[in-house]
């Protein structure tokens, strides 16, 4: 009897370790696949970014450019591979805010 229920134990455990293994090798592929869309969706940005910037000599065209491709590269890329837990854009603009007050700043200065 026992050495009935030490080999269902052990071959027990050994299908959990295995199962334990697959699911892990599972989590770092799906992982590794994520990080790859997400490289190449960063590369194509940054094509279509220097594509539009050659493409006008205005300087506001370009900031705004800038801007959305700053968002596009660095922003949040939903594969639908890795879980999102809040991880969404704030829809906050924090450098076109910081452009302005400089700007705002800077008319003061030439004024004084």
């Amino acid at each position: 009897m026992s050495e009935t229920l030490r080999n269902i134990a052990s071959k027990a455990a050994v299908i959990v370790v295995l199962f334990t293994g697959t699911v892990w090798c599972g989590r770092i592929y799906r992982a590794f696949v994520h990080q790859v869309a997400v490289n190449k969706h960063r590369a194509l940005s940054l094509k279509t970014f220097q594509a539009f910037v050659e493409a006008t000599d205005d300087k506001y065209v370009k900031d705004a450019v800038l801007m959305a491709a700053t968002r596009t590269v660095f922003g949040n890329v939903p594969t639908g591979l890795v879980e999102e837990h809040g991880n969404q854009d704030s829809g906050v603009n924090f450098v076109e805010f910081g452009r302005s007050t400089a700007e705002t700043a800077a008319e003061r200065v030439a004024q004084d």
